[in-house]
This record gives structure tokens, C-alpha cells and sequence, in this order.
């Protein structure tokens, strides 16, 4: 009887081990005891917890690779925009110096005309408003910079005359 109750103990002993891991998380950095271990041994629990963390790092490399993706690109945009920035800042300075130097020929032209003086003057403080708002973006200074250029050249036409 005791061999028949060593092979029943045996029996019931291996499918333990075997379902061991069936219910009980096979992590290795957790103290459990020789049962749960042998049950994770055997029943492939460690093996499918391994499978499983391979999986969830494939899948967070790929996710990290997307991330790197979409940020090369977000700086890469970012660049764009700084030189068409640059460009726009430029234009905007050559267009100032240019609406200044003429505003100077035309008041020294119209030194004995007082309602050309007058005129001149307002779009001379037009054009200083214009340099000193510091809320406006560079294209909003160079949309009012142009029609002040088209006041100078009105100016100039009124001149001639």
C-alpha cells in the first residue's frame, strides 16, 4: 500500500508542477515557493512570461521608434520655419531701410511744401509704430511696411508735380 499511495502522491505531485504556473505568475525576481517554481519550471511559465516581456519589448521599441520619427520631423519643421522666418526678417529690414531712406529724399525735397512736411511726418510715425510693436508678427510688419511704401511713392508722385 505505501508504494501504491508513493504512486498516487507521485501523480497527484506532478500535476501540481505540471498546472502549477496555470494560476500563479511565474516571475523569477518573486519569492515563491519550490512547488510554484517547479510548476513554472515545467509547465513553461518562464518561458512564457520570457515570450511575453520579448513581445512587450518589440512593441515598445517600435512604439519608441515612431516617437523618433515624428520628433526628427517636428524638428525638421521647426528648422523650415526658422529660416522662412530669417528670410522674412531680412526682407522686412531691407524694405524698413529702403521706406526710411526715401522718407529722408522726400523730406529734404519737400523742404518749402508744409502740407507735404505733414504728410511726411505722419508716415514717419506710421513707420516708427511699425518698428516699435513688438505684438506683431514679421509678415504683419511687412504687410503694414508695404503700404507705407505705397504712401511714400504716392508722396513722391505728389512731389513731382
Amino acid at each position: 500500500m505505501s508504494r501504491r499511495k508513493t504512486i498516487v502522491l507521485s501523480g497527484y505531485f506532478v500535476s501540481v508542477v505540471s498546472t502549477g504556473c496555470a494560476s500563479l505568475n511565474c516571475d523569477p525576481s518573486v519569492e515563491s515557493s519550490i512547488i510554484t517554481k517547479a510548476g513554472c519550471e515545467f509547465g513553461s511559465g518562464y518561458e512564457e512570461r520570457e515570450e511575453a516581456l520579448k513581445l512587450t519589448l518589440a512593441e515598445e521599441q517600435k512604439f519608441k521608434k515612431s516617437l523618433l520619427e515624428v520628433h526628427a520631423a517636428i524638428s525638421q519643421e521647426q528648422k523650415q520655419i526658422g529660416r522662412k522666418r530669417e528670410q522674412s526678417q531680412r526682407k522686412f529690414d531691407k524694405l524698413n531701410r529702403s521706406l526710411g531712406k526715401l522718407l529722408a529724399q522726400l523730406k529734404s525735397r519737400s523742404a518749402n511744401n508744409v502740407e507735404m512736411q505733414k504728410q511726411i511726418k505722419q508716415t514717419e510715425n506710421a513707420l516708427s509704430k511699425v518698428n516699435t510693436e513688438t505684438s506683431n508678427s514679421v509678415l504683419k510688419k511687412q504687410a503694414q511696411l508695404d503700404d507705407l511704401q505705397r504712401e511714400v511713392s504716392d508722396l513722391e508722385a505728389a512731389l513731382a508735380y
